[in-house]
């Protein structure tokens, strides 16, 4: 490795001391001899102080928390210290001698080679602030001719990126804030605590229609979440319905300013959601109730029933009353072994379809019926469906 060479460095000095050795053929012998002895000293008192700089040179390289690398016309790594190494995760005398672009190809077409590249063609320094396309690190990149190839130094400045990012998501979310509530595409207002309404966004306009402006009180629905909130002394919450949609409204009076916040969310989805559910569920009963195969709803591990028809009532001779609540094995309605390989296929996800079994009404009296079981969901539970 040497040291980036000003223009009065090493070469300039190698140059001068060439110049002054062909002169000497100008002079006499006996004064030829003298000055050629003088010009021995200057030469080995140069190479003394030029290895001495380039120990001092590469102790500084060294000692530096920073990454320093020099890389030769040819795009060899001709010295790297120890922390740009260990950045990657190498040693340098593992990466000394290598081609730079072949040993970390991902580098190519970014910015980071573009610099490299222009330093190299024009000869003039470059900065450049760039995330480290090998540890997606932010670097401060200061990139340097020298008389051999390029020096790049580098310093991590990945912290003070971080914070300024967080600075300006701050801002980013002030601006946001400075715009609400009347960007907000929720109902938002503000009332004095007997429902007057002081302010209101465009949202709540458009939800609850013309009526609602300031100077005017509240409806009717929205009026009594208020009262609610000022005799608990704290925040209420309700849901109405307005044009067809749903809202959730929550008021938070703030007793000593003598005024209310009012936020609304528009939950119609949710609620259409909650009504396609329910209408599925009352369908299923119905059919469940009416239909003339004995059904049967259970618990998976004990096989306690929790809901059946009619069908299965009379085919096993128990009241509805009689049934619920106790397990198969309890009443006697099925083999202990048989219900053993009911739970292992359940469990196996093989299924349990189309079985001949025996069950036993309460006289006694052995059926044969085709049995089989599927998984349904209720409440977030797995249960079986016995047919």
């Amino acid at each position: 490795m040497s040291a980036p060479e000003p223009l009065s460095g090493a070469g300039l000095m190698q140059s001068l001391l060439a110049d002054l050795s062909h002169k000497l053929n100008d002079l006499p012998a006996e004064r030829r001899n003298l000055i050629e002895g003088d010009l021995q000293k200057i030469r080995a008192c140069y190479a003394e102080a030029l290895a001495a700089g380039e120990a001092g040179y590469q102790d500084l390289a060294e000692s530096i928390n920073d990454g320093l690398f020099e890389l030769d016309r040819d795009w060899r790594i001709t010295y790297i210290n120890r922390r740009a190494a260990a950045t990657v995760s190498r040693t340098p005398a593992q990466l000394v001698g290598k081609n730079f672009w072949e040993t970390f190809p991902q580098i190519l077409a970014t910015a980071t080679e573009r610099a490299y590249r222009q330093v190299m063609d024009q000869r003039q320094p470059a900065n450049l602030q760039m995330r480290g396309a090998l540890t997606g690190r932010w670097y401060d990149v200061r990139v340097y001719p020298s008389a051999k190839g390029i020096t790049v130094f580098w310093i991590d400045i990945n912290e003070r990126k971080q914070a300024e990012e967080e600075i300006e998501k701050s801002h980013q979310q002030a601006a946001w804030l400075a715009r609400l509530p009347q960007e907000n595409p929720n109902p938002v207002a503000r009332t004095a605590l007997d429902g007057t309404i002081l302010y209101h966004n465009r949202a709540a306009a458009e939800c609850f229609g013309p009526a609602f402006g300031v100077g005017n009180r509240l409806p009717d629905p929205l009026l009594a979440i208020l009262n609610l909130a000022n005799a608990q002394g704290g925040r209420a919450a309700n849901d109405v319905s307005y044009d067809g949609r749903y809202y959730s409204i929550t008021v938070m009076p703030i007793p000593d300013e003598q005024y209310a916040n009012l936020y609304g969310l528009d939950i119609t989805g949710r609620k259409q959601a909650e009504e396609a559910l329910r209408a599925s569920e009352e369908k299923f009963a119905k059919v469940f109730r009416s239909s003339p195969i004995a059904l049967a709803i259970s618990t998976v591990e004990e096989g306690r029933f929790l809901e059946i028809n009619d069908s299965y009532a009379e085919l096993i001779e128990y009241t509805r009353a009689e049934i619920l609540g106790h397990t198969s094995i309890e009443l006697g309605i099925i083999r202990p072994d048989d219900r053993r390989e009911v739970i292992r296929q359940f469990r196996a996800g093989s299924g349990f379809r189309n079985v001949e079994q025996e069950v036993y009404a309460k006289s006694g009296a052995v059926r044969q019926v085709i049995f089989s079981t599927e998984p349904i969901e209720i409440d977030g539970q797995t249960r079986m469906l016995s047919v």
